[in-house]
């Protein structure tokens, strides 16, 4: 799988890369035949492994080299992805993930749900092998996620506020790129505020990527994205964009937006998210970039901190220049010079 260069920064080296899969392999084995074949299955697919290459980023801020603590971090938190993943996968009814069958469309329902069972008790083992504090970072992560997930189901068809939706996200996938953060410093042995500052630019990392994530599902096209797209309005989650469209659109959008909208009524709703909502999430992205940066300030100055604090905008900027589809490019073009003024201003001050 490609990773784009923009954040090449948060990146496995192979040798890292692999001890991480060693103690994922390790950690992951079963007694049971069908258990390990579908396991083996899921480490063996192309992955970013964007969350353990932030536990090794986040240890490589100090000045020991990565030791062992460090690759049983990150595979702790992929452990702990990757069975989110197939949850998620479940509770969405997408019979892919990544191009390849999902777990529950193998195994069934049933089955997968063990699976991602399995995954979630082998990171927490293996966090709890580190440290308390490893585990504890961990168990927070897992909680939050799970908050998170039941705020998305219950709000299913349902259209909340802009506060609503980052509670959300926090919870569903910022909560363990801070916990990334925060796990791989101590795991190097850097002091607690240290962790605590890498864990505060993982949770606006992760919450950058959320919105883009999202934002693209309206503006992107599949083989641009990497992902089936459209899925959000169809599966009944309105995200930032939509918020915004209806606080501007009003009651004209409630019908639109009910559980039994045609697709005609889902592309007007879409249409007028992507006219009325794509500035005010850009700039809740760009608003997210900068505090990731700004929360390295109290770290020492160094190549690894420097390299962590140019990922959130150059990812954003990327993002934003190449994965719109040429039709819905123009929602975006106004607000790439502005997010680039805004931050010729922001690295004056703080640099």
């Amino acid at each position: 799988m490609t990773v784009s260069p923009a954040i090449a920064a948060i990146t496995l080296d192979p040798h890292s890369r692999q001890r991480v899969h060693d103690h994922l392999r390790t950690a992951a084995a079963s007694d049971v035949a069908w258990l390990d074949e579908a396991v083996a299955g899921l480490l063996s697919r192309p992955a970013k492994q964007l969350r353990p290459a932030l536990v090794h980023a986040a240890a490589a801020c100090g000045d020991a080299p990565a030791g062992d603590d460090v690759a049983r971090c990150a595979a702790a938190v992929e452990l702990l992805h990757l069975s989110s993943l197939v949850h998620d996968d479940i509770m969405d009814g997408s019979p892919t993930r990544g191009g390849l069958a999902a777990v529950h469309a193998t195994y069934g329902a049933a089955a997968a749900l063990l699976v991602g069972d399995h995954l979630a008790a082998a990171g927490g083992r293996l966090a709890a092998e580190v440290s308390l504090d490893a585990a504890a970072q961990w168990q927070k992560a897992y909680r939050a996620m799970c908050g998170g997930q039941a705020r998305e189901l219950v709000g299913t068809h349902r259209l909340g506020t802009a506060r609503d939706y980052r509670t959300v996200i926090a919870g569903k996938t910022a909560a363990l790129f801070a916990a990334a953060g925060h796990v791989g410093a101590r795991a190097a042995g850097l002091p607690p505020a240290t962790a605590a500052a890498l864990g505060r630019y993982g949770h606006h990392f992760g919450m950058l990527l959320q919105i883009l994530d999202d934002l693209m599902d309206l503006l992107s096209t599949d083989l641009l994205w990497g992902k089936p797209v459209g899925q959000d309005l169809r599966n009944g989650v309105y995200t930032l964009a939509v918020i915004h469209a209806a606080a501007s659109h009003g009651p004209e959008l409630a019908r639109p937006l009910s559980p039994d909208a045609d697709a005609a009524a889902l592309a007007a709703v879409a249409k007028a998210a992507r006219t009325v909502g794509t500035g005010p999430v850009i700039a809740a992205a760009a608003h997210e970039a900068r505090q990731a940066r700004l929360a390295l300030r109290v770290l020492p100055e160094s190549a690894a901190r420097q390299r962590l604090s140019e990922v959130p905008h150059q990812y954003l900027i990327s993002v934003l220049s190449e994965r719109p589809a040429p039709e819905h490019a123009h929602h975006v073009r106004p607000h790439l010079t502005r997010i680039n003024e805004t931050e010729v201003k922001v690295s004056y001050v703080i640099a």
